[in-house]
């Protein structure tokens, strides 16, 4: 009986391992897994690589470097601007130190005393300037000064001036006497009295045109020339130009006083700075100077 048993589970195990197998081999084999893994994505372009293929980034960029040469641009326009003013104030520094252009203190005394000191270059070189001086109700004192002809040759040669330097002074002081006509010419000519008084001139020059209009304009018996002369003195003192000039009386009045740094800008071109500020000081120039009192006189005058 025991044995019997005992086939029994020896029977049933091996059922078992029958139908064990049996599935196994009825169950599919699964075909081998294919590869899906996914590459890592590519890095992204960094700005500047996506701003030269961005249109509108592109424009910017191109607006960007025009904006820059036209600040290069300008930038070197003023520059330019500023060193032709540093060389303009250098010259003009550089006349200011000559005896006959009066310097900014200068201006600011006559402004305070109430004179207008004219210095008007003479009709030669080597003539003889004069000194006169005018104010309201009391006349004009005249006296002749300077140095005679020969003298001033003299002193043209102790200046170290060769004779044909001095044979291009008299060109000299017509191309000073024909600026200074020209930068008032439009007012004396539109002067009733000025044009009536050149008919007694007979051979009119530029010299005598600015004269006659001088003494018709600059009149000291007028209280409204007066004022406008002594405004002029101000204005110098101030660094003021002819721009800031309101009457024709003050625009010949600048005119007139533009005269000596005119003569010596003449001298420049022709000499040189170096031997034109030696001829100045040697006293070589001359002037017609006139002292004209611009307050209102005493009551009693």
């Amino acid at each position: 009986m025991a044995r019997m048993v005992t086939w029994a589970r020896v029977a049933a195990l091996g059922l078992v391992f029958a139908a064990g197998w049996g599935g196994a081999m009825l169950v599919p084999q699964r075909p081998a897994r294919a590869d899906t893994r996914v590459e890592p994505p590519e890095p992204a372009a960094p700005p500047a690589a996506m701003a030269c293929t961005d249109p509108s980034a592109m424009e910017a960029n191109a607006n960007l470097v025009t904006q820059v040469h036209d600040y290069k641009a300008r930038l070197a326009l003023a520059e330019s601007r500023r060193d032709e003013a540093e060389g303009k104030v250098g010259q003009l520094a550089a006349a200011a130190q000559l005896r006959h252009v009066a310097s900014i203190d200068e201006w600011a005394r006559m402004s305070r005393e109430g004179t207008l000191r004219l210095k008007m270059p003479c009709s030669s070189w080597d003539g003889i300037g004069n000194f006169s001086t005018r104010r309201a109700k009391r006349g004009t004192m005249s006296r002749s000064g300077g140095n005679r002809r020969f003298e001033r040759a003299q002193r043209a040669e102790m200046a170290g001036l060769s004779s044909e330097e001095r044979d291009a002074l008299p060109d000299v002081y017509r191309r000073a006497h024909a600026r200074t006509w020209a930068a008032m010419r439009s007012v004396c000519e539109a002067n009733a009295d000025f044009r009536k008084a050149m008919t007694e001139v007979e051979e009119p020059t530029d010299e005598s045109r600015v004269e006659t209009c001088r003494n018709q304009l600059l009149d000291v018996h007028e209280a409204t020339a007066r004022t406008a002369m002594a405004r002029v003195t101000e204005l110098r003192a101030a660094r003021g130009t002819v721009d800031r000039a309101t009457s024709d009386v003050k625009r010949v009045t600048f005119a007139l006083t533009d005269a000596p740094h005119t003569l010596d800008e003449e001298m420049v071109r022709a000499l040189g700075r170096e031997k034109a500020t030696r001829a100045a000081d040697n006293g070589v120039i001359c002037f017609d100077e006139t002292i004209y009192q611009v307050r209102a006189p005493d009551a009693d005058g």
